[in-house]
């Protein structure tokens, strides 16, 4: 094994060094273990999942938004709760708990887990959430979504070129900091993910909707062959997105391999840059700048490379070597509001501790948008946060100024292997919501 991480590590193909030689063949005929009876099937399905009881009380309030969404429109709710994760693989996975043993990922088993789990219990198309995320605007329909009828720009061969594709992603672009600006050209067709680069720079994993299919279930089980590998390793092979940007993006420190235990859409992004041809069985919806906004949210701690990299812009900016004492007070000045309701499927709040984010969650179910009328709940319950999360943070400026230079392209600056470990003991490898 330590073998084949050296291979890997002076320029093969991590993808293809790692994958078990099981999951190779695409796509792989895949069984569910229990069999579905169409008289009992949930068309649509909104799930999520969350174990541990803190994180278990984030998917409670997040649940709410989740359950007005799923009656609005007569689809099924999942949830799926345990207490803690032997509990939570032997109830709803028990065929990936060895994949699971071995993943670092904080992320990556709990979603697989999941939606293996929707698939089976009787779901044709899965809308997966975050347990920290909330559903937002009750108007954005699945079928919509999903490209299955046809409406405002989407034509009927629109819907005959989509049906067979499996799973749909939400991409975020940026057109104003150089993050994937081509995903909005308007030659594009309807449901395009765009080059695998954009997708794998651009891809946001807090949301998807995926159909019961052998493709669904061939790429969980691909990701979890792939959550093996720490965030030190991912950030020196060919999976690191740094340097796809482009514009001002060249600016930040922005990598989809950066964020710590959370290796998922890293692991994602590599599946599709060296397989092209998962794109074929693919569709997205894409996120710009101004308009629709289907997947965002707030970074309740941002990566430090990528503090420290808006600060060093910061102080040239201003020409002043010196940075600020508190690196969030830069951010301070360049946060947007909180989009517009209308448009806005999901609000999810990344990272931070369970404080945060149950702050997080609370705000943006109860008080963040007057539209999604929820009352919150009268017994003492919930504490009102508006007083200390009425202006949460973006990582990201609302616009580069004109006259600061991108930096050069670093996609060539690739360094062997870190000496410093980014490995975590147990007690820290083990996700508790997702």
């Amino acid at each position: 094994w330590s073998l084949r991480l050296v291979m890997c590590s002076i320029g093969l193909i991590a993808v293809l060094c790692v994958l078990p030689v099981a999951t190779m063949s695409w796509v792989r005929e895949t069984s569910t273990e229990a069999a579905k009876d169409d008289g009992d099937r949930s068309h649509y399905c909104v799930a999520h999942a969350a174990y541990g009881g803190s994180y278990r009380t984030i998917a409670e309030v997040s649940a709410v938004t989740k359950r007005r969404y799923a009656e609005t429109h007569g689809y099924a709710f999942r949830e799926y709760l345990a207490d803690d994760l032997d509990d939570f693989v032997a109830t709803y996975c028990p065929e990936l708990e060895g994949q699971i043993r071995l993943a670092y990922s904080k992320t990556t088993p709990v979603k697989s887990c999941g939606i293996w789990a929707a698939l089976r219990d009787s779901c044709d198309y899965v809308l997966w959430t975050d347990a920290d995320a909330v559903l937002v605007d009750n108007s954005l329909r699945m079928e919509d979504l999903l490209f299955l009828e046809a409406g405002p720009g989407v034509s009927e061969d629109d819907v005959e070129r989509l049906e067979d594709r499996d799973i749909l992603f939400f991409l975020e672009s940026y057109k104003k900091l150089g993050l994937c600006p081509r995903l909005l050209d308007k030659d594009l067709p309807a449901g395009s993910c765009g080059s695998a680069d954009d997708f794998g720079n651009c891809v946001n994993t807090g949301a998807l909707i995926v159909r019961d299919s052998d493709f669904a279930r061939t790429l969980l089980r691909d990701q979890l062959a792939l959550a093996v590998f720490d965030n030190d390793f991912l950030r020196h092979s060919p999976c690191s997105t740094d340097g796809l940007g482009s514009g001002f993006a060249r600016n930040i420190t922005w990598d989809q391999c950066m964020f710590e235990g959370e290796t998922e859409q890293c692991t994602l992004s590599c599946l599709y840059r060296n397989r092209p041809e998962l794109l074929e069985k693919t569709k997205c919806r894409v996120s710009d700048d101004n308009n629709t906004h289907y997947l965002f949210g707030t970074l309740l701690d941002p990566p430090e490379e990528a503090v420290a990299s808006v600060e060093q812009w910061d102080a040239k900016k201003h020409n002043n070597a010196s940075v600020a004492a508190d690196p969030m007070a830069i951010f301070d000045g360049y946060h947007k509001p909180p989009r517009a309701f209308g448009g806005s499927l999901v609000y999810n709040c990344m990272g931070g501790d369970f404080a945060k984010k149950l702050e997080c969650v609370t705000f943006a179910t109860y008080f963040m948008w007057p539209e999604m009328d929820i009352a919150a709940p009268d017994d003492g319950g919930v504490l009102d946060p508006r007083s200390t999360f009425a202006s949460p943070p973006m990582i990201l400026p609302a616009q580069p100024p004109a006259d600061f230079a991108a930096r050069p392209d670093r996609r060539d600056d690739r360094r062997g292997p870190s000496s410093s470990s980014s490995s975590l003991d147990d007690a820290d490898r083990r996700p508790s919501v997702y």
